[in-house]
């Protein structure tokens, strides 16, 4: 329930959740963090009429040291060449520590920070275009190539750079005569707009139910044609399949056109077409719908079943 100009407004999250057990705890009840954002989305939907944006989330290795944004930039003279999963500091200048640093210019909202860890590592703070957010301490009894150190969130989606500045402290457990600092990669997330609502089509097996587990399958396929054989004044049926892409339908209509070819027409009054959740076969192989269809917003998929009795 929602208040907007002094009105309430409601939404049903139960039809909106029902069949997304993703969604919610083990305990059937509690909603995981995908739980809660699937309800934020919902409600600025509701609020403002527009998908929310989409949120994305992009590696960036220590390796990766050139290019517009996204990308590393280390203190010159400073750096060992490390490997491919982490590289680390050479030691740090007692008298000048934030002469060790690097940094990373990258374009978003948010920024996880993962770097090495073992005995020598020192401390280091983590400032966003020049603000100090936070410090991490690089400290561990064994070495870890990659870890996760901290998140810096609640920025403006725009671009930033992140500075990583030794400190010249270490954990006071911390062994041996020098303090270096590690650099791993980084993960930013970005918002962008959902793309214009689009729906794949395609004829599939009428004795399959195509369900969110297919829907890579359904996608790939594209089928448009189909010969179905029947006696005079029989039945037969045929299942379309539909995928959304990147959006979700709340409202999904199908029409039907006469059918045509070699000079001879199937009036559309003979077509049949219904939305089913569920089939089940009799004998003689006709589709017995079984369940009223549901009208679901699901991000990922939303099928149908055509039946279409066709009398020659």
């Amino acid at each position: 329930m929602i208040k907007e100009n002094a009105a309430w407004d409601f939404i049903d999250m139960y039809e909106k959740t029902e069949g997304k057990e993703n969604l919610y705890n083990t305990d059937k009840v509690h909603f995981t963090d995908a739980g809660y954002l699937y309800i934020a989305e919902c409600m600025y939907e509701k609020i403002t009429g527009k998908k929310a944006p989409i949120e994305e989330k992009v590696k960036i290795p220590h390796t990766q040291q050139s290019g517009e944004t996204n990308y590393f930039t280390f203190a010159e003279g400073k750096w060992e060449a490390g490997d491919a999963q982490h590289t680390w500091s050479k030691k740090v200048d007692p008298a000048h520590p934030e002469a060790t640093y690097y940094e990373v210019k990258f374009t978003g909202h948010k920024i996880d920070i993962y770097s090495g860890k073992n005995r020598m590592m020192g401390k280091v703070k983590y400032l966003i275009d020049g603000e100090e957010k936070a410090e991490g301490d690089l400290y561990n009894a064994t070495n870890i190539n990659s870890t996760f150190i901290t998140t810096i969130s609640d920025l403006e989606e725009k671009e930033h750079t992140l500075k990583a500045v030794a400190t010249g402290e270490r954990n006071a457990s911390g062994t041996g005569s020098d303090i270096l600092i590690d650099a791993a990669e980084v993960y930013v997330y970005t918002y962008r707009e959902p793309e214009e609502a689009k729906l794949h089509g395609t004829i599939t097996d009428n004795n399959l139910q195509y369900t969110q587990d297919k829907l890579t399958e359904v996608k790939a396929a594209n089928k448009t044609e189909d010969t179905l054989n029947a006696w005079k004044n029989d039945t037969v049926t045929s299942e379309i399949s539909l995928a959304s892409i990147d959006s979700s339908y709340t409202d999904v209509t199908a029409t039907a056109s006469d059918f045509t070819g070699n000079g001879n027409t199937i009036p559309k009054a003979n077509v049949d077409l219904k939305f089913i959740k569920s089939v089940i076969q009799e004998c003689r192989d006709t589709v017995i719908l079984t369940e009223k269809f549901r009208k679901e917003a699901d991000r990922k998929q939303m099928k149908c079943f055509i039946r279409m009795p066709e009398q020659r």
